[in-house]
C-alpha cells in the first residue's frame, strides 16, 4: 500500500511536468533529470522509505582537510543540508546527497515538495563543491609557485 502512494505521487508530479509515463521500475527505482543534475528515486520496501539521493561532486585523490572538515560541519544537525545527510562513496569516487521519507508520508503534495527541495539543495551543494574544488586547486598552485626557483 504505501509503495502505491509513491507511485501515485510520482506520476502526479509526471504528469504535472509533462511526462505522463513516468515511474518506478520493478525494483523500485527512478532516475529524473533537471538540467545537469540526477536525481535518484528509490523505495525500500523492507524499511518502507523512500531514497532521494545525488552524486554532487568528485573525490579527488587529495581532497584537503577543509573539504572533509566543510561536509562535517554541514551535517552536524543538518546546518547546511536541510534534514538530509552528505556522505562520500569511496568506491564510486563522488560525494552524494542523500534523503529518506517514510513511504506512509508520501502524497502528491509532500512528494513534490521533498523533490524540489532536494534538486534546489543538490544544487547549491554541487556548486558549492565546484566552488571549493576551485579554490582548492588555486591555492594549490600558489603553495607549488612559492617552491618555483627564480633566477
Amino acid at each position: 500500500m504505501a509503495r502505491e502512494q509513491a507511485e501515485v505521487a510520482l506520476k502526479a508530479f509526471g504528469e504535472k511536468v509533462g511526462i505522463p509515463e513516468i515511474g518506478f521500475d520493478e525494483d523500485g527505482y527512478c532516475c529524473l533529470f533537471f538540467d545537469d543534475l540526477v536525481i535518484n528515486l528509490e523505495i525500500d520496501e523492507e524499511t518502507d522509505r523512500l531514497f532521494f539521493y545525488s552524486n554532487i561532486g568528485e573525490l579527488a585523490d587529495k581532497k584537503s582537510e577543509k573539504f572533509y572538515e566543510m561536509l562535517l560541519e554541514a551535517n552536524f544537525l543538518f546546518r547546511e543540508t536541510e534534514g538530509a545527510v552528505i556522505g562520500i562513496d569511496t568506491q564510486g569516487n563522488v560525494v552524494c546527497l542523500c534523503y529518506q521519507m517514510p513511504l506512509k508520508l508520501v502524497n502528491e503534495e509532500t512528494f513534490e515538495a521533498v523533490l524540489e527541495n532536494f534538486v534546489n539543495l543538490t544544487e547549491r551543494w554541487t556548486q558549492k563543491i565546484r566552488d571549493f574544488t576551485l579554490e582548492d586547486s588555486a591555492e594549490e598552485e600558489m603553495r607549488m609557485s612559492d617552491f618555483s626557483l627564480k633566477v
